[in-house]
Order: structure tokens, then sequence, then C-alpha cells
């Protein structure tokens, strides 16, 4: 299932194939905030974004189960998208930044709670990466990616 997902989280297919902006959602194209997830403008962001997947979905699928790590992921990605459609309504929302941010926060609560070093390393890193990434590319915390990791950490209070 999480291998699925990161596949799909890779694709570099064209924004304008399915990224979502303010004028596509008012139009009623809502399902955008689902496609855009799996749209990258480079490459490489789509890489990063899959084997982050990868690497902290496997491990939460195992915590959780498959059904949860799956609306972890679509919940907190589709907010995150929609934060950034808010933030820049004109600019196509893409990427699964916002949701491996969404998981990575989850699996950190979880790994927090079971005191399980094994279960922090790789969404530490990924956040920490994805931090440095925003502050020197974007010159600042992009606001999506916030809101992202805070809705996984409120899974994460949620999840037993």
């Amino acid at each position: 299932m999480v291998l699925a997902v990161a596949i799909l989280a890779a694709s570099p297919i064209p924004v304008r194939s399915g990224g979502a902006t303010a004028a596509t959602l008012m139009s009623g194209q809502w399902w955008r905030l689902i496609t855009s997830q799996f749209l990258h403008v480079y490459v490489l962001h789509a890489l990063l974004n899959a084997a982050a997947v990868a690497a902290v979905g496997f491990q939460l699928e195992r915590a959780i189960g498959s059904a949860r790590m799956l609306i972890a992921y679509f919940v907190s990605g589709t907010m995150g998208q929609l934060v950034a459609v808010l933030i820049l309504p004109t600019i196509p929302a893409s990427g699964a930044s916002q949701a491996a941010l969404g998981i990575s926060a989850l699996l950190l609560t979880i790994a927090a709670r079971t005191r399980s070093m094994r279960l922090f390393i790789a969404p530490a890193l990924y956040a920490v990466v994805q931090l440095a990434l925003d502050l020197t590319f974007a010159h600042t915390v992009k606001l999506p990616h916030l809101a992202s990791f805070a809705i996984g950490l409120l899974f994460g209070f949620g999840v037993r």
C-alpha cells in the first residue's frame, strides 16, 4: 500500500494537469486538492517526497494499519494544499510535502508515546530536511507545511 502511494507521490506531471488554484476550486474542481498531492514541478522534489512517504509510511502503516495511514496521508495533504491555495490563490498547489509532513508528525507522536528511537529517526530526519529546504529556497517556513504537520500531530494525539 505504502509503495503505491510513494510511487504516485513521485509522479513528475505538469502542474496544469491537476494542480489546485483558487479559481479551479471556485469552479467546483475540488478533486484538485487530492490530485495536486501527486504532482511535482521538479523531479528532485518528487524523489524526496517519495522517499519520505516510503520511509515514514512503511513504519506508520505497521504501527496503525493501512486504512488509518491513508486517512492521515490524505487529510493532512488535502488540508495543506487548501492552505497553500488560500495563501497563494493564483499559484497552483502541488507536491506531496504536506502529506509527508502530516504522516511524519503522526509517527513522531507515536515514537514519543512509545519511546521508540527506531520510529523517531525517519520522520524527524524528513522534517529537518524539509525545514532546511524551506529556509534555503523559500527563505521561510511554508505555512502549508506547518498546517499539515499540525494536522499530523492532532491525528497522533487521537491514535492509540
